[in-house]
């Protein structure tokens, strides 16, 4: 009898893990077609699962159940049937307390929902009434230790509710505490890009903030809040090297800002997307794609200090902000390096690149200066990066640039570090000019066959009619590598790349690079994250190859190239909002030099140089591509610059231009600032399809190129995995390399490289 009731036993529970397993199948069938744009074809596989739980009384999986069809009907407008399957949630939660592993996180959610229901009904007396208690329990829940960021985001969604309420001294104060328990939970010096979900939120929060400041009209205020949400991680990733040089990140500040404006003598354009309310979050992380925006706060600061304040808002009947970006890039057309464009004028979908001139320029036309000559510095946001702003025509079909002198900045905290960047240039004497390298080969999917990048003729003779002008011979084909060119940019005042630009948009942006000629040590490629580790003293860096503008859109941002030679130290760089026409570039290079040689500062130049190609390339997909990033003023001694730039030795290389080596094609990749130790230092971890052995093999020869020794009593590879311990260059750290099985893909490797302390 006993048997028979352990079996009896052991089958009843085999038969609850099947339930359970079957019913998580059906959430995430659900929750696949949901994200697929699907809602009303997800909502009977959860209505199923929601059936399924009740009949067997699986209190938790009833929760998930109703959860997701509450996300079905949200997306397809049944508010009223939201609120009903939420409030039906917290009554199963607080009836059955014991079927749920944690009971206090599970009413917590409960009622967080529930207040988001109400919100999406725009009953806020309600929605405030539940954030409240959500509020509450957050508090219980922290006293005892186990809130996380419960706590912080209650009170983020209060002091949104009380916004939309209209009670703005106190959404205000809620806001306020909201920011800094977020600050308490993380350090604001060195984001952690584990916590990706709370730094997009503390971004949000903050911009939640510019709506309430702006709605009591304290339109300087906002500035500030506006700056301190973009800043975040970029200023403190360029502060961290600007601090070893004894220069010091300055807070956003209205003073700071006045005084950015004056040092440049330029004005200030700063933008700021606000985006509709999301109570659910469902699309807070998707790059900005899916969030409609709302309205663009616009700042103008003048150079005399005044500054002005316009709302642009956008028709929820016309195009979304994403729409209007998409459609003026196509108007002005797409290339690739190594194509020849028709120099006849296309026709062109005026209505695109006048839409975004009538909601980004028109409301600040009277703040512009008359002369275009005076610099305009725009720092945009989000999808505005990706914005041909040269290019943007009036209702006479007049282009910006015809009208302005444009650079632009990631922030106007970032401008103030580049003028000191400016400040403290050395004034080096030479030029580093790379065309045409030997070109590498790449995969172009995960899994394919690598091909051979095509060459760019054209790029050499730019780079050749460039070095003419300074006197310089420049990196060609085989003699273009990338250790050549690291071993001379460091003593280079002026550094123009005429290759191509890999635009990575699967791992972050971090594998975004310049093609340079392949040797049997090395792949040719220099990635962001390589630029990032260096520290630069150029005064100007020119990308003049594809998309290197671009990257990952984020919170405070775009990660790509320009991020990383701005957080290298260059106060100047130049890069393309889209790949770009090879004969043209030409030309518009060889005039941007000619014109910065005359006198010009480097936004004036480029300036002359789009107007002089439009009158021979009357495209704009052909002129209007380049964007000057930073510094407008010119470093002394850069118009004088002339010949080659000294070459340091390889083993000084290795030092100062030391990073962890990736392989190409890896996936999840995440790079994970150290607090241990004092200067700026990474981990980086990511999955591979490459074999234990095949990276084993890697970092064997990456790390003995790199002129390091293997600990060898701590190098192991098994079946299981590999580790790897380097030393050489540190007296106070060691590398650790550390490879074994992804515990999410069974297919793949999971690779960690990281500092730890010195073993004794």
């Amino acid at each position: 009898m006993k048997r028979l009731l352990i079996v009896f036993c052991l089958a009843s529970f085999a038969n609850l893990a099947f339930a359970a397993s079957d019913l998580d199948d059906l959430l995430r069938k659900a929750a696949d077609l949901r994200k697929a744009g699907k809602p009303q074809e997800a909502r009977p596989v959860a209505e199923q699962a929601v059936s399924l739980a009740e009949k067997r009384q699986d209190w938790t999986h009833l929760w998930s159940a109703r959860q997701e069809l509450s996300f079905e009907y949200r997306l397809t407008g049944d508010y009223d049937r939201v609120l009903q399957l939420r409030k039906a949630n917290l009554e199963t939660v607080r009836k059955n307390p014991q079927g749920f592993q944690n009971y206090a996180y599970s009413e917590q959610s409960s009622v967080a929902y529930l207040s988001a229901a109400y919100s999406w009904k725009h009953d806020y007396a309600n929605a405030v009434r539940y954030c409240l208690e959500e509020l509450s329990l957050a508090e219980a829940m922290d006293r005892k230790g186990a809130a996380g960021t419960l706590l912080p985001f209650a009170l983020q969604h209060l002091g949104i509710n009380l916004y939309l309420a209209g009670q703005y001294a106190e959404a205000e104060q809620r806001m306020r505490q909201a920011y800094n328990k977020y600050l308490a939970f993380a350090s604001l010096s060195h984001p952690d890009p584990r916590e990706a979900t709370q730094y997009e939120v503390q971004v949000e929060i903050l911009r939640w903030l510019e709506r309430v400041l702006v709605a009591q009209k304290r339109y300087a205020e906002a500035l500030e809040t506006s700056e301190l949400a973009r800043s975040r991680a970029f200023a403190a990733e360029v502060a961290r090297r600007a601090i070893q040089g004894g220069k010091e990140l300055n807070s956003p500040s209205i003073a700071r800002i006045k005084a950015t404006a004056r040092d440049h003598n330029a004005t200030l354009v700063e933008y700021s997307v606000l985006y509709e309310y999301d109570p659910d979050l469902l699309l807070l992380f998707s790059r900005f794609q899916d969030m409609p925006a709302a309205t663009i706060y616009i700042w103008v600061v003048q150079p005399d200090g005044r500054i002005t304040f316009h709302e642009s808002p956008l028709s929820p009947k016309g195009p979304s902000l994403l729409e209007m970006v998409q459609g003026a890039r196509r108007a002005v057309g797409a290339f690739g390096r190594g194509v020849t464009l028709d120099p006849q004028p296309q026709e062109l979908k005026a209505g695109d690149l006048q839409n975004l001139y009538n909601l980004l320029i028109t409301p600040i036309l009277p703040d512009l200066p008359r002369e275009p000559e005076r610099v305009v510095t725009l720092a945009p946001q989000d999808w505005l990066y990706m914005v041909p702003f040269a290019a943007l025509q009036d209702s006479q079909g007049h282009y910006l640039v015809e009208q302005h002198t444009i650079s632009a900045a990631p922030s106007l905290t970032i401008l103030d570090l580049t003028h000191q960047e400016l400040l403290a240039n050395r004034g080096k004497k030479e030029i580093l000019i790379v065309g045409n390298p030997a070109m590498p080969t790449y995969a172009l999917e995960k899994g394919s066959a690598p091909i051979r990048l095509n060459a760019l003729p054209k790029a050499e003779a730019e780079a050749r009619t460039i070095a003419a002008r300074f006197h310089a011979t420049p990196l060609i084909g085989q003699s273009a590598t990338k250790e050549e060119v690291l071993r001379r940019i460091f003593s280079a005042q002026i550094v123009h790349f005429a290759t191509h630009g890999l635009l990575d948009r699967n791992t972050g942006g971090f594998q975004s690079a310049l093609a340079f000629a392949p040797t049997n040590d090395d792949s040719g490629f220099l990635n962001v994250l390589e630029l990032q580790s260096l520290k630069l003293g150029a005064d100007l860096v020119v990308l003049s190859a594809c998309d290197t503008a671009l990257g990952k859109v984020s919170g405070d941002g775009v990660l790509g190239f320009s991020r990383s030679f701005l957080a290298a130290g260059t106060p100047s760089l130049v890069v393309s909002l889209w790949s770009v026409p090879d004969e043209s570039t030409g030309y518009l290079m060889e005039r941007f030099y000619q014109k910065l040689q005359s006198g010009k500062d480097k936004a004036q130049s480029l300036r002359s140089a789009m107007l002089d190609t439009r009158l021979k390339y009357p495209n704009p997909g052909s002129w209007a591509a380049f964007t000057l990033l930073g510094e407008s003023a010119v470093a002394a001694g850069t118009r004088s610059v002339t010949g080659n730039p000294e070459a340091i030795s390889k083993e000084r290389l290795n030092v100062v231009a030391f990073s962890f080596p990736v392989p190409l094609n890896v996936h999840e990749f995440n790079e994970e600032p150290s607090l241990e130790f004092q200067d700026p230092v990474s981990s980086v971890r990511f999955e591979t399809a490459m074999t234990l052995p095949e990276l084993f093999s890697f970092y064997k020869t990456a790390m003995e190129a790199r002129g390091l020794k293997s600990v060898a009593l701590l190098e192991r590879i098994d079946a299981r995995g590999f580790t790897l311990v380097y030393r050489g260059l540190w007296t106070d750290r060691e590398i650790v390399i550390s490879g074994d099985f992804s515990t999410v893909k069974p297919d793949a490797r999971s690779v960690s490289v990281r500092f730890e302390r010195l073993r004794q």
